[in-house]
């Protein structure tokens, strides 16, 4: 006697071969795979329970570690954003985080005063170095990864034999606090970032100070060499990205963007690139051969402090106070273009040079056209600045900031301009055509490569509406007692 199916057994013998069926339909490809992955590969990390301040990847790009205010490392995979592993140990916040090119060590430089270097694949401490003289804020490994060099509040830098323990070189910059440390890529100079506002640089074989970089009129927190080793990227308290030429240890331009001190700057891997963020909250790409932006990010709640590219330049990383870890593609192609400013910057001239005297004087107007914006119609905002003084203008640029996305962000760029020169620039927006506001407030700040810079300038916006129908009404009364009127007569 056969027993008679129950609901659950019919229905499991009648899923088998459709479950069967799409086993075979993924696999054989007739499903494409990215139905079942991410589209986006963007990726956030969660887990610190503090600020992070400093992040790496390792050279093969498998691993990517985090540290900061909760004083632990993470080991992340890079591939799949899993923790690997917590390395705990000091009792401060983690500054600075380094790998050794043998992919075999990392090391973490802390506000507890030690600098400690850690087994990767056991995650083992391997190694202390203590301070006498303040917190250790920045580090890096050598390129053939034996020496050490940290740094910090002690305003020296100094170089340790980290498997024998042995300290090297005591190398003093003066008085203040150390920010950031950058070997070159084939290990014969050292640089830093310090509170005095210079980017030093430094013999490590001999610990001499072979020149300074001036230029910031703000601490340098970041510094970052250029693959080849012929340039250095700084950023600054001053909110300035600048860029040296290594050797002759000159200026070689500077990006001007960031409305926050800069803490972050890494060149990309392939040397095409500098990337910078800070404590506006944004990231910024940087072509640095045009001395244009091109590209924007916001991703993060608040101020970003540490940026990371993956080796293959694919990916970068970035961390900050909202106690996240952000992933994300590294291609300009894929991150929010800044509205046409790429186009705008790169047709113009983009010459630098240095503080003129007698100094330049911008006057600036700005005109709106029509005076009163209609919605859904063209609107012109144009820009003009006249140069008074009696030096030159560089890179003079200006930005709209208003409450309202539409007018928000835009770029007016008017380069270089001349004493008794006048030069004008010009955007045109169209205001939705649903707008109901009767007055925007709009308020244009300034940017110039050497300072001079007027007040910004206020403006409101004015619309009417006279796209709305209006309606027109016609009446007339009739008294006269004829038709259907009814009335006394008098009219």
């Amino acid at each position: 006697m056969v027993a008679p199916h129950t609901p659950s057994h019919f229905a499991l013998t009648f899923a088998r071969p459709i479950i069967t069926f799409l086993v075979i339909w993924l696999f054989t490809g007739l499903i494409p795979m990215k139905i079942f992955a991410q589209d986006n590969p963007s990726r956030t990390l969660r887990g610190h329970h503090g600020e992070i301040f400093a992040l790496a990847f390792s050279p093969d790009g498998n691993l990517i570690s985090s540290g900061g205010g909760d004083q632990v490392i993470r080991l992340w995979h890079a591939k799949t954003g899993r923790l690997d592993k917590v390395l705990p140990g000091h009792s401060g916040s983690i500054r600075a985080l380094a790998f050794s090119s043998d992919n075999r060590f990392l090391a973490s430089a802390s506000t507890d005063k030690t600098c400690r270097v850690w087994n990767i694949q056991t995650g083992k401490e391997v190694a202390s170095f203590s301070s006498r003289f303040g917190n250790f804020r920045t580090l890096a490994f050598s390129p053939d990864g034996q020496d050490l060099a940290a740094a910090g509040d002690g305003g020296s830098v100094r170089l340790w034999d980290w498997r024998s323990g042995k300290e090297l070189k005591t190398m003093k910059s003066g008085f203040g606090i150390v920010f950031s440390v950058a070997f070159s890529p084939d290990g014969t100079q050292l640089v830093t970032g310090n509170s005095d506002t210079l980017v030093h640089v430094w013999d490590p074989s001999s610990g001499r100070q072979i020149g300074s970089l001036s230029g910031h009129t703000g601490a340098v927190h970041a510094v970052s060499f250029s693959p080849d080793g012929l340039l250095l990227a700084s950023g600054s308290a001053d909110h300035k990205v600048r860029l040296w030429d290594i050797e002759s240890r000159q200026e070689r331009g500077s990006f001007a963007g960031h409305t926050g001190e800069v803490s972050a700057v890494v060149f990309s891997p392939d040397g095409n690139t500098v990337v910078s963020a800070g404590k506006d909250g944004t990231i910024r790409m940087w072509d640095w051969k045009s001395g244009r932006q091109i590209a924007s990010l916001k991703e993060h709640k608040g101020p970003i402090w540490a940026l990371a590219f993956s080796p293959n330049g694919k990916i970068l990383a970035s961390g900050g106070r909202d106690r996240t870890v952000r992933l994300q593609p590294s291609s300009p192609s894929t991150l929010i273009a800044s509205r046409g400013e790429g186009k705008k910057v790169q047709v113009r001239d983009d010459e630098v040079g240095p503080p003129p005297f007698p100094p330049p004087q911008p006057k600036v107007e700005l005109s709106i056209h029509p005076h009163e914006a209609i919605p859904g119609k063209p609107l012109e905002l144009e820009l003009k600045v006249t140069n008074t003084g009696k030096g030159p203008l560089y890179r003079f640029s200006g930005r709209s900031h208003s409450k309202d996305s539409v007018f928000d962000g835009h770029l007016f760029y008017l380069g270089k301009i001349e004493a008794g020169q006048s030069k004008s620039d010009t955007f045109t927006l169209t205001v939705p055509v649903d707008y109901k506001k009767e007055e925007i407030s709009l308020k244009i700040s300034f940017e110039e490569y050497n300072g001079f810079i007027p007040h910004p300038l206020q403006a409101m916006v004015t619309l009417t509406h006279s796209n709305r129908p209006r309606l027109a009404y016609n009446y007339q009364i009739v008294d006269d007692g004829s038709g259907q009127s009814v009335g006394n007569g008098d009219g």
